[in-house]
């Protein structure tokens, strides 16, 4: 993921002091240049750096998922959702979305910080809301499908227009 700042690479990292202390951010490689971050308000737990991208241990996890394995997919959701957009393995994506994005993602300022950013590239069937974010129907279709309500509310009032198709 790529700051919306200055553009650089974003880095997952651990929070060592203050409120967010044992918490997990998003922040920026350029700093102390750039002081851009992205809480996940996720704590500290062993599988964070275990799992960015790997899909074997995201199966052996799966079969019993822990609390802490269940925060370490959350920190890890940016990551998730880049990857989910870009790829254009069907069999990948489709893993990666029914087994961790569709259960455990619920972080709505993820999902806005995500549509904004330049992931999203033009597309024929984009859609660009009035606070600038971004989304094509194929996304929105998969989007709406996870569990969170806090999502499904979201996209619904961001993205009425492809609601309204999807939805009803």
């Amino acid at each position: 993921m790529r700051c919306p700042d200055c553009n650089r690479q974003l880095d997952l990292k651990l929070c060592s002091k203050g409120v967010f202390r044992n918490l997990y951010f998003w922040g920026c490689t350029n700093f102390p240049n750039c002081h851009f971050i992205l809480n996940t308000h996720v704590p500290e737990n062993e599988y964070t750096d275990q799992i960015k991208m790997n899909l074997d241990i995201f199966h052996t996890l799966l079969r019993e998922p822990t609390d802490e394995v269940v925060n370490g997919f959350k920190a890890n959701m940016g990551l998730y959702l880049e990857h989910f957009i870009t790829c254009r393995w069907g069999a990948h994506f489709n893993d990666l979305f029914d087994n961790i994005i569709q259960p455990y993602f619920d972080d709505v300022n993820l999902l806005k910080f995500i549509l904004k950013s330049d992931i999203i590239r033009s597309e024929s069937n984009i859609i660009v809301s009035d606070y600038g974010e971004k989304i094509f129907y194929e996304l929105f279709r998969y989007l709406v499908k996870v569990e969170d309500k806090s999502i499904k509310e979201y996209l619904a009032s961001t993205f009425p227009e492809f609601n309204k198709r999807f939805c009803t």
